[in-house]
């Protein structure tokens, strides 16, 4: 089997599924005497891909952090011998979103 020349749903093995949890949330009051709510989450999900060229690793890596930015992601090549590549990625990213209170 030949390796992959780039990174797919078909080589994407999915480690641990996406999941979202809400952290805290709370309102405040600002000088406008406006009511916001802060909430925040956290979402983490870790996947592989598999079976690639050198070539198709570091342009899959590069790619994982330009999807999901710098920070919480890690994504990492590694020579898997007869398997070609794989390129292991773990997110772990905080979120607070704010929204004004109807």
């Amino acid at each position: 089997m030949a390796w992959l020349g780039s990174h797919t749903a078909d080589n994407k093995v999915q480690i641990e599924p996406s999941s979202t949890y809400n952290l805290d949330s709370f309102t405040y009051t600002d000088n406008a005497l406006i009511a916001y709510t802060v909430a925040t989450a956290i979402t983490s999900q870790k996947f592989r891909y598999v079976g690639m060229t050198k070539a198709a690793a570091t342009t899959c890596v590069a790619s994982m952090y330009t999807t999901y930015g710098t920070v919480g992601v890690k994504a990492v090549s590694q020579w898997n011998g007869a398997g070609g590549y794989n390129v292991d990625v773990s997110i772990y990213q905080r979120v607070s979103t704010q929204t004004a209170v109807a």
